[in-house]
C-alpha cells in the first residue's frame, strides 16, 4: 500500500511539473487508442505466444482530479481468452480535449505474467506512437530506484515519454506519461 501511495504522489508531481495540461501521451480517445492496442493484441504473434482477450471500455465511477484538471476514467480489462476472471486491467485517464493523457496497466501476477505483461506493454506503446527500439528502451532500458520503483524514458520529437513502475504484493502497476522535452 505504501508503494501505491508513492506512485499516487508521484503521478501527481510529474502532473504538475511537466506542464501536463499542454502535453498528453497521445491524440487518441480512449476508444480509438483501445482499438489500436487490440491491433497489437490480437494479431497472430500475440495470439500464438498467449491467447489474450480484452475487453472494451468501461466507464470509471470517479474522475481523478490534479493540478485543478479533471480527468475522466475509463478501464479495459484483460487476460487470457475463456477466463472467468481477468488477470489485468489497463486504466485511460482522459483530458478535457477527449485525448489520453497517460495510461496504467495493472497486472496480478500469475504463471504468463511477463508474456501477458510484454503484450500489453507494447500494444501500448505501439497505440503511442513509439518505435519498437522505443519500446524496448521503456521496457528495459531505464533503472530500479532503492524505493522498489522502475523509471525509464525515451524522448521523440517534442516530448519525453516515461514509465514509472512498482511491484506490490503480487500486484505490478505501470504508469505512461509524457512531458515536455
Amino acid at each position: 500500500m505504501k508503494k501505491l501511495l508513492i506512485l499516487v504522489a508521484l503521478f501527481t508531481t510529474i502532473f504538475s511539473t511537466c506542464h501536463a495540461d499542454d502535453v498528453k501521451i497521445s491524440n487518441l480517445s480512449a476508444e480509438n487508442f483501445l482499438a489500436s492496442m487490440r491491433g497489437v493484441l490480437y494479431s497472430d504473434a500475440v495470439q500464438k505466444d498467449f491467447p489474450i482477450a480484452i475487453t472494451n471500455l468501461v466507464r470509471g465511477e470517479n474522475d481523478l482530479q490534479v493540478e485543478g484538471r479533471e480527468f475522466k476514467v475509463y478501464s479495459s480489462f484483460f487476460g487470457k481468452q475463456g477466463a472467468e476472471n481477468p488477470d489485468g486491467e489497463v486504466t485511460f485517464y482522459v483530458d478535457n480535449t477527449n485525448c489520453v493523457n497517460s495510461v496504467k496497466i495493472t497486472l496480478q501476477d500469475g504463471d504468463n505474467s511477463a508474456i501477458e505483461y510484454a503484450s500489453v506493454f507494447v500494444s501500448i506503446c505501439n497505440a503511442i506512437g513509439l518505435t519498437e527500439d522505443e519500446a524496448k528502451t521503456l521496457l528495459s532500458g531505464g533503472k530500479s530506484e532503492e524505493q522498489g520503483f522502475y523509471h525509464s524514458e525515451v524522448e521523440q520529437q517534442n516530448k519525453i515519454f516515461f514509465v514509472v513502475t512498482t511491484l506490490d504484493e503480487g500486484i505490478t502497476r505501470t504508469l505512461f506519461m509524457a512531458g515536455e522535452k
